[in-house]
């Protein structure tokens, strides 16, 4: 189960494979170590596919498609609106 109240920090923290997710679905900052420690602590999930207007199912529906296993993405970050 994914928690939708976690930052983005602790998500890609726990799971690095989220990272081209968020990059290519309105997160950019995500693909930046810095910005991801200090924008990505600030928001959570939630909050952060409500501002950019993003279906929280179907985020996390390609986030689960891109995960082959824990640590490793599929081939293509795909993108989610």
């Amino acid at each position: 189960m994914i928690d939708q109240d976690a930052t983005l920090y602790e998500i890609t923290e726990k799971n690095p494979e989220t990272i081209p997710v968020f990059s290519s679905n309105g997160f950019p900052h995500m693909a930046d170590p810095a910005k991801r420690s200090s924008i990505g602590k600030t928001i959570s999930l939630k909050t952060a596919l409500l501002l950019k207007q993003i279906n929280p199912e179907a985020f996390v529906r390609l986030w689960k498609s891109r995960s082959v296993e824990p640590g490793r993405i599929g081939t293509s970050s795909g993108t989610v609106r």
